[in-house]
């Protein structure tokens, strides 16, 4: 038989990796929004800076969506 353990350890190690890729994510997401206006001189660039890394981590959200999406649809479609 199957066996319905199987799923389970599956199950554990999927949820493991998204989870440890989630908190590495995010934890550099976190950093790097608090550093990167730092390093930079001058209030006005500190802001473009700010805005250039918010923007950038919007489309990086916005293109992983969409790039998940179509993979799904396209290679994991059920027949």
């Amino acid at each position: 038989g199957g066996g319905g353990r199987g799923g389970s350890y599956h199950d554990f190690y999927s949820f493991a990796a998204v989870a440890l890729m989630a908190t590495s994510n995010g934890w550099t997401a976190t950093v790097s929004m608090m550093v990167g206006p730092r390093m930079i001189v001058g209030t006005k660039a500190k802001e473009k800076a700010n805005n250039a890394l918010l923007l950038g981590l919007f489309a990086g959200l916005a293109v992983g969506s969409s790039f998940g999406t179509f993979v799904e649809q396209v290679f994991l479609e059920e027949t």
